[in-house]
């Protein structure tokens, strides 16, 4: 993975998140996606691109560095090839308008992300919970280990699977 957090396959260059800028991943090459794997977890997932020389990008992969570097925001090739321009020149106003820092532009980005961009031009975010709130502990499913003794059991018997 190069310093821009790109990994290569054939022609083409996929996002990594940018925790894993000069990190080796495993990349998986399926018919239709690409899957990206460090330490047994994938960690990207991107549509197979047949087309030669593409530069795709996940915008959320690129998140937690434009909130560091605020001013790259609006020249980001993440940010100029995933979000509508509509939803850029919107978000140059606000930014203007309510001098908005670095991390509440990317909050905006990431509602769009989420939520979809026109619903955050126009306000409809009352209802929004980031997908880590959305996750409360009555919603975990206790599961209990399996007995594994019956396995063992068929084994003996000669029982195969």
């Amino acid at each position: 993975m190069d310093y821009y957090s790109l990994v290569q396959f054939e022609t083409n260059r996929h996002s990594v998140p940018v925790g894993y800028v000069r990190k080796t991943v495993t990349l998986k090459a399926l018919p239709e996606t690409i899957e990206l794997w460090f330490g047994g977890k994938m960690i990207a997932t991107h549509q197979r691109c047949y087309k030669r020389e593409q530069s795709l990008y996940d915008l959320a992969h690129y998140l937690p560095l434009l909130e560091q570097k605020g001013r790259a925001i609006f020249q980001a090739k993440p940010v100029l090839n995933n979000a509508p321009d509509v939803f850029v020149a919107w978000l140059k106003k606000k930014k203007e308008t309510e001098d908005l820092k670095p991390k509440e532009l990317v909050d905006l980005i990431r509602k769009g992300i989420d939520i979809g961009y026109e619903k955050v031009m126009h306000g409809d975010i009352a209802q929004y919970t980031s997908p880590s709130e959305k996750i409360q502990p009555d919603d975990l499913v206790k599961v209990s280990k399996p007995d594994l003794r019956i396995y063992d059991t068929l084994l003996r018997k000669g029982v195969s699977a």
